[in-house]
């Protein structure tokens, strides 16, 4: 399984802590794509084993939202539980998951 900062759009990692923090380019990888990949990564699953983003919040808003090259605000954060974890996405290509049972 590809973890996240192996291909060249993506750069990061985990911590002890079970933490993943990665950079994407959200003109390779929509965010809806990255959130998937890397939530497949901190469970171990296939890609087709996490559960459909859909479920959680809508796809396409999130990726209209994170990144819209014609929006001025690159502050934008989503974030939002899905699979056990704190997820936040950045419109500046940062992704965070934070496992839920982790203290910060």
């Amino acid at each position: 399984m590809r973890r996240p900062g192996a291909p060249t759009d993506r750069d990061g990692g985990e911590d002890d802590t079970g933490v993943i923090r990665t950079t994407f380019d959200w003109a390779e990888t929509p965010p809806a794509m990255a959130v998937v990949e890397t939530l497949a990564v901190a469970t171990d699953t296939e890609i087709l084993g996490v559960d459909p983003l859909v479920d959680h919040l809508d796809p396409d808003a999130l990726n209209a939202l994170i990144a819209d090259e014609d929006r001025p605000d690159a502050g934008t954060v989503v974030s939002f539980r899905m699979t056990g974890h704190e997820v936040s996405v950045h419109a500046d290509g940062t992704l965070v998951l934070v496992p839920m049972d982790s203290e910060r």
